[in-house]
């Protein structure tokens, strides 16, 4: 049962990691063509699933914890590869390739959302240098306020 439950977060997860995938994939488009709007909403979202991540997350090392405890197994740490290489002598090897399997997908999509989100800094980077230099182009380089704000 408690092998079950893990292999639902599990599965729960890498559906959480895709939609994550989508969203910054949508955020990146919205970068590109300078859609505030989707960029907004491409943000909110990115952190409703970023909360389920973390959830899941604290449900997973729990349930894993207490399999630990329960079995006393010997793994290393509560990380899910860990874990895996102490239950592989108890469990059927169907089922352990099945769990790895689910563990290189939940890691492909998080390197996957990691290099978006690394274009995304890059993109945004770009963007900012590109309004300097419009800025200093605009303004001949000089140092004087654009807008005279008071407060």
């Amino acid at each position: 049962m408690e092998l079950k439950n893990l292999f639902d977060l599990l599965s729960e997860q890498e559906k959480n990691l895709t939609q994550l995938l989508n969203v910054v994939v949508k955020k990146q488009r919205a970068i590109i063509e300078n859609n505030y709007q989707a960029l907004d909403d491409s943000v909110f979202q990115e952190e409703t699933i970023l909360t389920q991540i973390v959830n899941v997350e604290k449900k997973r090392i729990e349930l894993t914890s207490k399999m630990v405890q329960k079995y006393q197994l010997k793994a290393e740490s509560l990380k899910l590869s860990h874990f895996l290489d102490s239950i592989s002598k108890y469990i059927p090897t169907e089922m352990y390739d099945e769990f790895q399997e689910l563990k290189l997908s939940i890691r492909e999509k998080s390197e996957k959302v990691n290099k978006t989100n690394e274009q995304n800094m890059a993109l945004i980077e770009h963007s900012r240098e590109f309004i300097k230099q419009t800025l200093a182009i605009l303004t001949n380089g000089s140092k004087k306020q654009i807008l005279n704000v008071k407060m």
